[in-house]
């Protein structure tokens, strides 16, 4: 077992930063996952105060009323009435909204005529439309009393808005199911994370290690001696797939510190057998990488594409829903179109007792003829490289 002795001591060496390397992208899933899982989940509504100026050159019951009516909604402002302060309140966002009634808005809104107020709002003002529709509605329903003859006193013409304005339809904010294709529970974007994740650091770490059995010295010393070379693979095979295990572990349970609740869960098993198939398949992909490379450079460019490509096309960092018919057809040539393809099954489906897991297991099954596929080629290319030399 020397092959398998000498691979762990060159893990225990660069332990340390071995553990930097999969505490940062830990971290970094963790961070994605509850920023996208959280991005969606803000089912409340609270209504907020609109800062205004308002200016009355009249007193009269019927502004009064006006003010009141407002005065629900909006916080007035103390502004001094000159124009430089006006735009100074504007341009400075102490208000977002200026509303002046003219002397003799009263009498001519009475008498049946549409008298105009002055408004200033700031240009794409959402609480500025805000407090337009408010002030809209008001004046629509006094007009629509005034025009009608219904109420000619301006106190009972007060009350009478009041009243109507108080009639609102009843609005219910419903929480979508987490299962839903718009929105997608935690461990679905943490899973499909994951996927990134292993790609890039067992490929980074296996690689590099293939690198010091490939030096030709070294090499020449191995095949000298009486291990065949099949021991030679088995034992390598056998330490990387043990380091493999490892990180899958940790990155597994790691996904509990944020949602403990939803983590444990039957799903979370089936993810778990999922990630654990793509991290046997990344595992031979990087043997594959590490017989085909010669320099430490070549592995790291190597593990970025392989890393950040198919987690652009299969549905990683952008939902597989998203994704154009082109860009998706392109993505069934890699094994985390699949991957995802399975997380997303799962965590989708209402009931996994109930529920036909046949797509997921046939997903999953591609994922490992990937890694057969890789397997092979990796044996094959080390095959060629120790006859090349």
């Amino acid at each position: 077992m020397q092959v398998f002795k000498l691979c762990g001591k060159i893990m225990w060496k660069n332990r340390f930063v071995l553990i930097l390397y999969l505490a940062m992208f830990l971290m970094m899933a963790l961070i994605t996952a509850a920023a996208f899982y959280g991005s969606g989940q803000s089912t409340g509504y609270a209504a907020e105060k609109t800062d205004i100026a308002f200016f009355a050159e009249e007193d009269t019951p019927l502004v009064e009323g006006l003010r009141a009516a407002l005065a629900e909604n909006v916080n007035f402002v103390d502004v001094k009435d000159t124009d430089a302060a006006r735009a100074d309140a504007l341009y400075f966002r102490d208000v977002s909204y200026i509303l002046r009634v003219p002397k003799g808005f009263t009498a001519a809104f009475l008498a049946g005529e549409d008298p105009k107020l002055e408004k200033t709002s700031v240009s794409g003002s959402i609480a500025g439309a805000y407090v337009e529709a408010k002030l809209s509605r008001w004046l629509q329903t006094a007009d629509l009393y005034v025009k009608t003859g219904a109420v000619t006193d301006q106190a009972q013409l007060v009350q009478r808005i009041a009243a109507d304005m108080q009639n609102t339809a009843a609005v219910t904010l419903t929480q979508k199911d987490k299962t839903s294709a718009d929105q997608q529970p935690y461990l679905a974007y943490y899973f499909n994370f994951l996927s990134y994740i292993l790609t890039a650091v067992l490929i980074s770490v296996i690689a590099v290690i293939l690198q010091v059995f490939n030096n030709r010295d070294l090499r020449r010393r191995t095949f000298c001696s009486p291990m065949t070379q099949r021991s030679y693979n088995a034992q390598f095979l056998l330490a990387i797939t043990a380091f493999s295990i490892g990180v899958w572990a940790v990155m597994v349970l790691g996904g509990a510190i944020f949602d403990r609740g939803e983590f444990f869960t039957p799903a979370t098993a089936f993810l778990a057998l999922n990630a654990f198939v793509f991290m046997l398949t990344v595992t031979a992909l990087a043997f594959l990488i590490g017989n085909l490379t010669s320099s430490r450079e070549a592995v790291g460019a190597m593990a970025n594409v392989c890393a950040l490509g198919p987690s652009f096309l299969g549905g990683v960092f952008v939902p597989q829903r998203f994704l154009s018919a082109g860009v998706l057809a392109a993505s069934r040539f890699t094994p985390t179109y699949w991957y995802v393809k399975a997380t997303n099954l799962v965590t989708s489906a209402n009931d996994l007792k109930s529920a036909d897991l046949t797509p997921y297991y046939g997903a999953m099954g591609v994922v490992a003829c990937f890694g057969a596929a890789f397997l092979a080629l990796g044996l094959v290319a080390g095959k060629r490289r120790r006859t090349a030399e």
